[in-house]
């Protein structure tokens, strides 16, 4: 990926992401995390090479296909991106479209959702345990809440795969405690595969079975967390690691921060390869 024909932000990246993975991208800032996210759902699109969702190249989806694959494919941002007007019900409701033919803003206008589509965003909320604010304008909500709400969205599109941009990086310890818990929940209740960019190595390795590492635009790790070893992480982060390991003002966050709550229902939803 080149921006303006100047910058490369990606070269001779390769990785393919099996259903139901749970995998960490880690690396300096401006490594060209974020941009691959962004070209995993099409968000961008790569200037050179091939990208493919279940074996379907995806690299120059346009109109349905594109839709198709932005629904599959959902992402939590840092900044939670949440319509501020509307109720926390309502923002997750949002996410019940991706299901409907065609494109149409006229069910969040006039608030048309069956009761079908209102019970399953309701499921969805119960899920992220944030039901009760369902009333609740998104404005009114803490930033740890606001994520729980886009995470809910999410389930609600019922995407197959989730890709989380920096999801803790604005919150205080405890709701990033929450977060990174939910997001563990879904994977391993639902199977569907979550892909995080992260900038703590230790909340990488707690949480994620594979970590995949960036330096300057290219990939230079792709190992399972229990064989990440300080060789792998100097080579990633040069003198900047000391920060990656204890980052300011983050250390509660890192310690424990995967402690999995287990009481989420039985529900399934589709996988996916990317």
């Amino acid at each position: 990926m080149t921006y303006a024909g100047q910058f490369v932000a990606l070269c001779d990246v390769s990785l393919e992401i099996s259903p139901g993975e749970r995998v960490a991208v880690i690396g300096r800032s401006g490594a060209g995390k974020s941009t691959m996210l962004r070209l995993f759902n099409r968000l961008l699109q790569p200037t050179a090479g091939r990208l493919e969702l279940d074996g379907q190249c995806i690299t120059h989806a346009q109109g349905r296909q594109l839709r198709m694959v932005r629904r599959r494919v959902g992402m939590v941002f840092q900044q939670f991106n949440l319509v501020s007007r509307l109720s926390v019900l309502d923002n997750v409701l949002v996410g019940t479209l991706a299901q409907r033919k065609g494109l149409s803003i006229v069910p969040t206008i006039w608030r048309q959702f069956s009761r079908e589509e209102r019970d399953w965003a309701m499921a969805c909320l119960r899920e992220v345990e944030i039901e009760h604010l369902a009333a609740k304008r998104a404005t009114e909500l803490s930033g740890g809440q606001q994520q729980r709400v886009a995470i809910a969205r999410l389930l609600a599109q019922r995407a197959d795969v989730i890709l989380a941009d920096e999801p803790i990086a604005s919150l205080d310890p405890r709701s990033a405690e929450q977060v990174m818990n939910i997001l563990r929940m879904i994977n391993e209740t639902h199977g569907v595969a979550v892909i995080t960019n992260l900038h703590q190595v230790d909340v990488a390795t707690r949480f994620a079975h594979r970590i995949v590492g960036l330096r300057e635009g290219r990939m230079i790790m792709d190992t399972t967390s229990d064989r990440l070893c300080d060789e792998l992480l100097e080579k990633l982060y040069g003198d900047q690691l000391e920060e990656a390991q204890h980052p300011s003002g983050t250390d509660a966050r890192a310690r424990g921060v995967i402690e999995l709550q287990r009481n989420m229902n039985d529900a399934r939803l589709p996988q996916a390869l990317v």
